[in-house]
């Protein structure tokens, strides 16, 4: 374990805000020294995460008197006058989602499951391919292609990530499952022309995660041998009214720090000074929610509104439930609020008659222009009713793995929400957003909110020095400003 005797610096890089947070020992106990937030530098003309940090750094450093900063780089290690740190902890959100592509047998069953297996972290769901598609469509269409051609032709044009195979029951029937992998390793084929005129056939390995039928495994890792990198679970789907799906979870989890992290602008400095592995936000998150079930025998419900992502997370004593949508968000993400929503739904919550068109144009100038600050309190509604949809969409894709309404602990994380005028404001839209009514099952709850972001700092100190964790995570004036 890293030496965090001394103070560390906790960087939680989003998409819009950088946020940093100083932790020193004070007492004997890890105590916030200081915190401050900028805008990120992951676009042009910087394009570097590590700028964003130094900045915010730098804030911290004129507000407590410590020379954090020599040159334009932090002071490492920790000198007898307390300046300088001992260690970097970097958590994001920033990296971008993890396009995905499912296949399945069934949608009503191991595509479903499959669904929520991606919701582990930041994906975003590009097509999802079933064999009972098939059922309703004629064999050869106009142009004279099978249901497969057109599968195959769809899929090339998408590009994604990762795919995911899911389906089969276990210890059931394999063609279907290995009619699903002969689709996906046709995918991995494209067709070129080159520099002199000759057609060259060129195969994109890329990563294939099976977590289907377990007697069909030997047979898929040999249809895709040659045309994918193969990662092989536990069948999530393993019986009709059962699903497993936390080893999928696992290894997509670990897919994205190693496919999509490394895309972070400036990840590679961050590495070199942190010395130590980058954690998604969604990641740090549900450790905080795990801690808080166990240590405190509560249901905890963790909601996070961001700028291009939102989640909701669910733990209980023994349960763990995320729902990461990744390209759900109040800001780059709105896109999908309205896809999944509409206008309407975002305009009923608003105090001030606005037509459709008008409301559209202004979301629409909101996504082109994320960094600009609610000027009005027109602004600040659009806002929070942007934040209603995200965290309720996030909710709804709980439900629909079945976790019940019966959380007795809410904590709200996200910027929409951490910086209204008066948290009063945030409540209603916690409220408004998980429809809490005396007829759920836990009528009670306790409502924070994490104003100052702290939350994935705990998080992020657990996996460095689970004292100091316990230090941040177990006093509610340090969560709850």
């Amino acid at each position: 374990m890293a030496d965090t005797s001394g103070s560390v610096l906790v960087a939680e890089i989003g998409s819009l805000i950088t946020r940093v947070t100083l932790i020193d020992q004070v007492d004997g106990e890890s105590r916030m020294i200081g915190h401050a937030e900028t805008s990120s530098s992951i676009e042009p003309p910087y394009q570097n995460a590590l700028y964003g940090v130094l900045e915010a750094t730098a804030q911290i450093a004129e507000l407590t008197g410590r020379q954090l900063l020599r040159e334009g780089q932090l002071v490492m290690p920790q000198t007898s006058d307390r300046d300088g740190i001992n260690q970097l902890v970097v958590v994001t959100s920033a990296a971008g989602p993890m396009t995905l592509v499912i296949t399945a047998i069934a949608a009503d069953v191991s595509a479903r499951s499959a669904i929520h297996a991606s919701r582990s972290t930041y994906t975003a769901l590009l097509q999802s391919v079933t064999l009972d598609d098939a059922a309703g469509q004629p064999i050869m269409s106009a142009s004279g292609q099978s249901w497969i051609e057109r599968q195959v032709q769809s899929l090339l044009s998408l590009r994604p990530d990762a795919v995911l195979i899911a389906g089969g029951l276990e210890h059931g029937a394999v063609d279907a499952v290995n009619r699903l992998a002969h689709i996906v390793g046709l995918t991995a084929v494209s067709t070129t022309i080159d520099s002199t005129g000759q057609q060259r056939q060129d195969v994109t390995a890329r990563p294939v995660l099976y977590a289907g039928n377990s007697d069909a495994r030997e047979r898929v890792v040999e249809a895709l041998s040659d045309r994918a990198e193969i990662f092989v679970v536990e069948n999530l789907r393993p019986a009709l009214d059962r699903e497993r799906l936390e080893p999928a979870r696992q290894e997509l989890a670990r897919l994205y720090e190693k496919q999509i992290l490394p895309r972070l602008p400036g990840i590679a400095g961050l590495r070199r000074i942190s010395r130590g592995s980058i954690r998604t936000v969604c990641d740090v998150l549900g450790l905080v929610a795990r801690f808080m079930a166990e240590r405190g025998n509560r249901r905890v419900l963790i909601v996070d509104s961001g700028a291009s992502s939102s989640s909701a997370l669910y733990a209980a004593p023994g349960r763990f439930h995320p729902a990461v949508l990744g390209t759900c968000g109040v800001a780059y993400g709105i896109s999908t609020i309205l896809a999944e929503r509409g206008v309407a739904a975002v305009g009923r919550w608003l105090p001030f008659p606005i037509s459709e068109a008008d409301l559209t144009h202004r979301l629409l100038n909101k996504q082109l222009r994320p960094h600009l600050l609610p000027a009005t309190p027109e602004d600040l509604a659009i806002d929070l009713a942007l934040a209603r949809e995200s965290i309720s969409i996030a909710i709804s894709a709980l439900h629909d793995e079945g976790v019940p309404d019966d959380y007795d602990w809410l904590l709200a994380c996200g910027g929409a929400l951490a910086h209204v005028p008066h948290p009063g404001m945030a409540l209603l839209a916690l409220l408004d957003a998980t429809q809490a009514d005396a007829d759920q099952a836990q009528p009670i709850l306790d409502i924070h909110l994490d104003g100052l972001g702290l939350a994935p700092v705990a998080g992020a100190l657990a996996s460095v020095d689970p004292v100091a964790n316990r230090c941040h995570t177990g006093r509610e004036r340090c969560i709850v400003p």
